[in-house]
């Protein structure tokens, strides 16, 4: 790429960012205008105001870094802010269609309401349902692109940035101030981590109810009280165990779409690790991807479906937001909470069992446990591993779990007694009990369902990003380019998964 291609490329980002910092901006003063709206107006436009004032905050920084991608990277960072700032516009003519001031009247919105016909409160409520349509697109945006995007950048900026952060902060102890503290935690994840204070005291297990979730290694657990959810971590020493419950701590549903964790368990008798995490509150009932979709209750509604498909996808980003890879993401790892909020509840990634930090080696230790191996990329499956685990590993197998969420099919039944076995649903392995031993034409299979059968289900556009993310380590894959490229680069494959996989989901509509 020539250094002139690269300069129009920092020009239009720059001017990206400085028409998103005039929407916040725009928004932000509107809402202000609405402090005597009645309350539930007043609530939305609070939300939505804030919302604007910390992303003008890192819209700020981001112009300061804007040359540091190459040139996709400036697409991509050059479409989150335009698409922002679309939203933000749209959310700004709702706002305004909702203002009847009269005379600069700070009452008037409240006894404009109170003075309505039948016909007008119609109307009003359709404003209101339009507002709230607006409000969710730019939060949904800002959680599933702008804000991967800034961990991304922000994750690999030089030690010497931390002074601008912490100015950052200084400078926006009121507004602001929440996500710029998160993001130089993030940043300044403990290095030596052996003097953290995060083990339980082993008795307080030991008398603890523990129910178990079903097809899943993860548990519910009640501690002083309160229920948690307990996951076991295998083959890791007290030092691994103790850096992972340290960068989890950091992790919260809101920001990473990761539950919380609270502490770890040793219990020294059988040299068990486990992690600790809060259960987000309003909540209940967790069941697994998996049961759920062996159930067959397909009285839920593709919003639903997307929505588990959009949580899963961010929480996979937030993972290597933290410099870890899962390594085994899989529907009994994927742990639904019932809610208000749909039919199927919030889903968040759990199971760390096998997770590691990004940089640590890999052993090339393999397991021939078929169904594990049926949501590995081939590369990492069976007993002899051809190469060590990297991020896109993951995306590979978030890609299966799109899959069978869009299908809404189990690719694993299960015996009364909870022994897996293979399902002929799809004929995944129909022509011979040792398929599995056969890892690309496993996968050959999974393509044909997500060019062929996927699209009937979710639409092409779902369709496509399943078929990006199994492909993402192709020879020639155009979404996610060459290997070599992206073997050492992580910001390169952050930024790729979001404009191939989290801003696609972004965009569907339904």
């Amino acid at each position: 790429m020539s250094g002139v291609e690269l300069g129009l490329g920092i020009i239009g980002a720059v001017a990206a960012i400085d028409v998103a910092i005039k929407a916040c901006r725009r928004v932000a003063e509107t809402c202000s205008t609405l402090k005597h709206a009645e309350t539930e107006i007043y609530e939305r436009s609070t939300r939505l105001r804030s919302n604007c004032v910390q992303m003008e905050t890192q819209l700020k920084i981001f112009r300061q870094i804007a040359n540091q991608l190459d040139e996709q990277g400036q697409i991509v960072q050059t479409d989150v802010f335009e698409i922002l700032s679309q939203k933000l516009d749209y959310a700004d003519a709702k706002l305004k269609g909702l203002i009847k001031s009269r005379s600069g009247d700070p009452d008037a919105t409240t006894r404009y309401k109170k003075s309505l016909s039948k016909k007008e409160r119609t109307n009003y409520a359709i404003q209101k349902d339009s507002l709230d349509k607006a409000i969710k697109e730019v939060e949904s945006w800002q959680g599933l692109s702008f804000n991967p995007l800034w961990f991304a950048i922000m994750k690999y900026q030089s030690q010497h940035f931390d002074e601008e952060l912490d100015r950052a902060k200084e400078n926006n102890q009121h507004q602001g101030h929440k996500m710029i503290a998160v993001t130089i935690g993030v940043r300044n994840l403990p290095r030596d981590t052996r003097s953290a204070h995060v083990f339980l005291p082993p008795e307080k297990l030991e008398s603890a109810k523990i129910v178990k979730i079903a097809f899943s290694s993860v548990k519910s657990v009640q501690v002083d009280n309160k229920w948690r959810i307990l996951d076991s971590i295998s083959d890791s020493s007290e030092d691994t165990v103790r850096e992972l419950a340290v960068r989890l701590k950091s992790a919260n549903p809101s920001t990473f779409g990761l539950l919380t964790c609270l502490a770890a368990v040793h219990e020294e008798k059988n040299n068990e690790f486990s992690l600790v995490f809060r259960k987000p509150d309003s909540m209940s009932e967790p069941e697994t991807l998996r049961a759920a979709i062996m159930a067959s209750d397909k009285t839920h509604s593709l919003s639903d479906r997307f929505r588990l498909a959009t949580q899963l996808a961010r929480a996979v980003s937030s993972v290597h937001t933290f410099d870890m890879v899962h390594k085994n993401i899989r529907p009994e790892n994927i742990i639904l909470f019932r809610d208000s909020e749909s039919t199927l509840g919030s889903a968040f990634l759990l199971g760390f069992e096998t997770i590691r930090r990004e940089q640590d080696g890999t052993r090339l230790r393999g397991d021939i446990d078929w169904v594990k191996n049926l949501y590995w990329h081939p590369r990492r499956q069976g007993s002899r591993i051809q190469d060590r685990y990297i991020m896109q590993h993951d995306i590979y197998s978030l890609g299966v779990c799109l899959l069978e969420i869009g299908l809404w099919s189990s690719f694993v039944e299960y015996t009364p007694n909870q022994s897996p076995t293979r399902s002929h649903t799809y004929e995944l392995c129909a022509e011979s009990s040792n398929e599995f031993g056969h890892p690309e034409l496993v996968k050959s299979r999974l393509l044909s369902l997500a060019t062929k059968e996927l699209p009937r289900n979710m639409g092409t556009k779902y369709a496509k990003i399943v078929e990006s993310c199994l492909t993402c380590l192709d020879l020639g894959n155009e979404d996610f380019g060459e290997e070599s490229e992206l073997q050492e680069d992580g910001v390169t494959v952050a930024v790729r998964y979001i404009e191939k996989v989290l801003m696609q989901l972004s965009d569907i509509s339904v």
